[in-house]
């Protein structure tokens, strides 16, 4: 190879370099929305979901909107929030921020009435104008922590630790008061 072709495919490998880093430091300088959906049953067949969105990104996310398109066995009662805005069109939530600044957490809740006696499935997404996926969780209504049947794995040490502090307490007072009354018969 000659010292022309060398000298450009040096250079050719410094600008593939480049562009890579440079690449590496564009996707490092992009906001990272998350989200995450609970819903709770309530009293009345109320379900209240309530929605958790950060930026766990190095930059600002702008204008990010947060869609739930809640199922027709579902009827939206109100959204809660203190911050953006909250728009209801038919079984559509849009939920708007127009800045979620890196490190930040909005959280805010979707009541809504169950129509059907059926479980309670639902999706949320989120997007902004400078993040390029779109990203979409499921929730489930629970109504009740599930009942196994089983004790907790704490039950039987505490119940353990409950009578051995009765025991000692028992013992304690016997021999205060069988110390009593050597004490009221030696005085005699």
């Amino acid at each position: 190879m000659s010292r022309t072709g060398l000298r450009d495919a040096r250079w050719l490998i410094i600008v593939g370099l480049l562009f890579v880093v440079g690449s590496i430091l564009a996707q490092e300088a992009e906001p990272q929305t998350t989200i995450n959906m609970l819903g709770f049953q309530r009293e009345n067949n109320q379900i209240e979901w309530i929605i958790t969105v950060g930026n766990i990104g190095a930059v600002d996310a702008r204008n990010v909107v947060i869609t739930d398109n809640l199922p027709y066995s579902l009827q939206i009662d109100n959204v809660q929030i203190n911050t953006g805005t909250a728009n209801i069109n038919n079984q559509t939530v849009t939920v708007v921020l127009p800045l979620l600044a890196p490190g930040e957490v909005v959280q805010f809740s979707i009541f809504s009435t169950r129509l059907v006696d059926e479980s309670a499935v639902n999706t949320v997404c989120i997007t902004a104008d400078n993040v390029v996926d779109l990203i979409c969780v499921p929730a489930i209504a629970i109504q009740a922590l599930p009942n196994t049947g089983e004790p907790p794995y704490w039950r039987r040490p505490m119940l353990h630790l409950g009578l051995l502090t009765i025991s000692v307490s028992l013992l304690m007072i016997g021999l205060g008061l069988f110390g009593w009354q050597i004490l009221t018969v030696d005085d005699e």
